[in-house]
């Protein structure tokens, strides 16, 4: 008879066996090591046709109790879906309890978008920062965070790809930036007003920091990492002192979605003029209410 985690540890070498990425073996360890605590603790050790239906249920409702995303109690059944079913195929268990490893359906939440005034307010905490910090040092790193919420609320960027930023990445004479995310990389058209404050934000560095002249990345740490590329952990902590100045919740995300927002209202005028245009009407009242009677007949009709 198995022990539990001996059951965990074979089937992990099994998966590393098949070629599974080194990022999805890690999780599934993390996974079993908690599903194992988990048995230990209801003082079930071993892997038992008897037992292995109401420890998995009790353990579906302890994830539900624990964890508020569905994806990520989802993604925790699917790996002991997983082991379940390979110590099925072991012989290990006659049965495997598909019912209590079912994905949860997903709930669509609610997308939190910023107004336009908030969105203005959220930029500009670290430009008021820099106007009024009179020390150069952290002058310095509220410009920084300026350029960086800003970059991120116009062209919807996420924290990862910030970090990746190089100068060389930057095409003066296009106006563009290139965005390298997991597995490709995408061109963005930079405003006239940010490109400016990035030359800005490049000359203020080499003053400050001569020895960094030649340095690649494009936003660099102070403090105990002086000269190092920043990480995500300071994208998160930028964002939270925005979040305690205008008293909301500010991420990268709702600065993000309030960008695409824009874009996706910007594209939907384009389409509707086009329409207009396709079918000759000059005055677009006059194609609306054609829409609107169109629509009413339809619903009538139906």
């Amino acid at each position: 008879m198995q022990t539990i985690q001996q059951a965990w540890d074979i089937y992990i070498l099994h998966i590393a066996k098949m070629g599974r990425a080194p990022l999805t073996i890690k999780q599934y360890k993390i996974d079993g090591k908690q599903f194992i605590r988990f048995c230990w603790d209801a003082n079930e050790e071993y892997l038992q046709d008897e037992t292995i239906g109401t420890l998995v249920e009790a353990y579906r409702e302890h994830l539900q109790e624990r964890y508020t995303n569905t994806q990520s109690i989802n993604r925790k059944f699917a790996s002991l879906r997983s082991f379940l079913q390979y110590c099925h195929f072991r012989e290990w268990l006659r049965v495997v309890p598909e019912q209590y490893v079912k994905p949860l359906p997903r709930i669509e939440k609610h997308v939190d978008v910023l107004t336009d005034k908030e969105r203005e307010q959220a930029v500009n905490v670290w430009l008021h920062a820099y106007q009024t910090i009179d020390e150069k040092a952290h002058r310095w790193m509220a410009l920084r965070n300026f350029c960086i919420t800003r970059l991120v609320a116009e062209l919807a960027l996420k924290p990862y790809e910030v970090v990746k930023m190089k100068w060389s990445h930057i095409d003066e004479a296009k106006g563009t930036v290139r965005i390298f995310g997991s597995r490709s990389h995408r061109d963005l058209e930079l405003s006239t007003s940010m490109q400016s404050w990035l030359m800005f934000y490049e000359k203020q560095t080499h003053e400050l920091f001569p020895a960094l002249l030649e340095a690649e990345h494009m936003w660099l740490g102070l403090s105990n990492k002086a000269g190092e590329p920043i990480t995500v952990k300071t994208i998160e902590r930028i964002m939270l002192h925005i979040s305690k100045v205008v008293d909301k919740k500010i991420t990268c995300t709702n600065l993000r979605y309030s960008a695409m927002r824009d874009e996706l209202i910007e594209q939907d005028r384009q389409r509707v003029k086009q329409i207009y245009e396709k079918y000759g009407y000059v005055q677009h009242s006059v194609m609306e209410e054609r829409r609107k009677r169109i629509f009413n007949l339809r619903q009538r009709s139906n």
